[in-house]
């Protein structure tokens, strides 16, 4: 298996378990405010993070440091974006709007960076936003506030994607994963503390999604995707983090029983063609 290859295939591990964050945070935040749980979240992933690989992120040197700071910064616009944006628009649209990174992280690399698409890789694009569109857009779009601050998010989360893509090969991987984890974990407790009534959870269930979120949903995925964007394109990475609404939806149906509609079967399986059409390019 090439590097690229592997790489690719590292980034469906990504959207598989963050797939599966939808119906696990659904469960914790009957227990837990959304700023609390996020903080906990977070703070989980790095103190795993930080107990396994100490050593690397106390020598982090600049260029660790510094993108450490950019993606957490991106990472906590992206996260409080998407936690106020879906307090003011319909679960369809942020669904809709929150994916369209897969279509802003090619615009980007086009108008700002400069850079060509292959035809086959514009197709994926095509493909993956109509996949989108079937999978998530249940009624009509409005644009209000929320949308907007959806929109932001996906923006964010675009622009994360593409810093990720240049980061030098030489650059701790696991170091710039861990310090953009304490970033958004330190914020989010702060702003837990000031806009909500932060506690502790008794429930060991809870602990249990909080853990699994932390460690798999957050740690692993953290780091990993800069890891694989070393070896894979930024565009090649958003089409395959596209299937994230795919994998939601077969999670949701297991544990909780949510059907697909037959519109949202046509976006599963459009989605899966762009992603296959994506790694061949």
């Amino acid at each position: 298996m090439n590097k690229q290859l592997q790489a690719n295939f590292l980034i469906v591990l990504v959207a598989l378990f963050w797939g599966s964050t939808y119906f696990l945070t659904k469960m914790a935040v009957a227990e837990l405010e959304l700023f609390n749980l996020t903080a906990l979240r977070f703070g989980t992933a790095f103190i795993i993070t930080a107990l396994f690989f100490f050593k690397r992120i106390r020598n982090a040197d600049r260029t660790v440091i510094k993108y450490s700071i950019i993606l957490g910064v991106l990472a906590v616009i992206a996260v409080l974006s998407m936690t106020f944006g879906v307090q003011y628009t319909t679960a369809s649209n942020a669904g809709f709007l929150i994916s369209l990174s897969v279509v802003m992280i090619p615009l980007i690399s086009v108008v700002v960076l400069k850079k060509r698409i292959k035809a086959k890789l514009l197709l994926s694009v095509i493909l993956a936003t109509i996949g989108i569109v079937c999978l998530t857009l249940n009624e009509q779009l409005t644009i209000n506030k929320g949308d907007i601050l959806c929109i932001l998010c996906a923006t964010s989360f675009a622009v994360q994607v593409l810093i990720m893509e240049r980061i030098p090969k030489s650059a701790d991987s696991v170091a710039i994963g861990a310090l953009q984890l304490g970033i958004t974990a330190v914020v989010n407790f702060i702003l837990s503390f000031f806009l909500e009534n932060f506690t502790v959870p008794r429930d060991f269930k809870v602990w249990g999604v909080i853990v699994i979120l932390g460690v798999f949903c957050t740690a692993f995925c953290y780091i990993i995707q800069i890891y694989a964007l070393k070896n894979t394109s930024a565009i090649q990475a958003g089409i395959i983090l596209s299937l994230e609404p795919v994998f939601s939806a077969i999670f949701a149906y297991i544990f909780l029983g949510e059907l697909l509609s037959k519109q949202g079967y046509i976006g599963a399986i459009l989605l899966f063609i762009s992603v296959i059409l994506a790694g061949i390019v």
